[in-house]
């Protein structure tokens, strides 16, 4: 019976995460970085891991008190005091998918830096309370990178070339899914909200 619980009190804090951010982590993708803020003494940060997986963990906030973790199986990391925290995801051993989503304690996402190539689009997600919220990205110039919003409605947006547009800004609250992809180079791209 309490497993029963787990599980969807696992379901129920992945349906209420302010975001979800991941990505493919691998030799030549050694690292993914994002930056959140948290309100909460004691918050909390789900990482899911597929079985046979390996990857590093690092947890660096304002204090300067930084942790690392070998993750290898699916659970929380914990982030403790109020403040700005960067985590990093590190390559340990083979291509990894990896996704981490807040699990509760008043966590907000403030930038995403992760890999992307032209078989490999990205996404990541987001909640907001405000009417309009403006993310600026990057991405290197050699190539075409492009965003794609999918908003609170599920109604997706047309695609906006990085280069030319850098900003993009969402429209109304709720949960916002975007899509970063390459057209034909790969490269490392940053989300950054303003």
């Amino acid at each position: 019976m309490s497993r029963c619980v787990a599980v969807l009190s696992m379901l129920a804090a992945a349906a209420a995460a302010s975001f979800q951010v991941g990505g493919r982590v691998s030799e030549a993708w050694n690292s993914h970085e994002f930056a959140v803020s948290s309100g909460s003494e004691l918050a909390r940060l789900w990482f899911t891991v597929p079985a046979g997986c390996v990857y590093t963990v690092n947890v660096s906030g304002d204090s300067g008190a930084a942790t690392s973790t070998r993750v290898n199986m699916t659970g929380p990391v914990q982030l403790k005091g109020k403040g700005r925290f960067k985590v990093t995801v590190g390559h340990d051993s083979g291509v990894c998918e990896w996704r981490c989503q807040d699990a509760g304690g008043d966590v907000q996402l403030l930038r995403f830096e992760s890999f992307v190539d032209p078989k490999h689009p990205v996404r990541f997600r987001f909640s907001t309370d405000e009417d309009k919220t403006t993310w600026r990205f990057s991405a290197p110039t050699e190539g075409t990178f492009f965003v794609r919003n999918i908003g609170p409605s599920g109604k997706a947006t047309e695609e906006q070339d990085i280069a030319d547009a850098p900003e993009f800004d969402f429209i109304g609250t709720g949960t916002f899914t975007v899509e970063v992809a390459a057209a034909d180079e790969s490269g490392r791209f940053a989300a950054v909200l303003r």
